[in-house]
């Protein structure tokens, strides 16, 4: 159903925003297909906190610690004030 849902998305809005790209990534990570949730993330035009945590999650969840470091330590960081 996810991916019924996933390809409407795609026919009527070619660019998701965020939220749904979040949703997106959450979902295919929760379902065990990470490869599809890093499509998800790295197809969002633009990430945010939640975006990083659900991939490096996902990610980590599936026993591929590697990939989520590297992920973590790409994650740009905001300034300190």
């Amino acid at each position: 159903m996810g991916q019924q849902l996933h390809a409407l998305a795609v026919r009527t809005r070619p660019a998701l925003d965020t939220a749904a790209g979040n949703a997106l990534a959450a979902m295919y990570s929760k379902c065990g297909d990470v490869t599809a949730a890093l499509r998800a993330f790295s197809a969002m035009p633009s990430r945010d906190l939640v975006s990083w945590n659900t991939m490096i999650v996902g990610l980590s969840h599936h026993g591929l610690a590697g990939e989520a470091l590297e992920l973590f330590h790409g994650m740009p960081m905001a300034p300190t004030a």
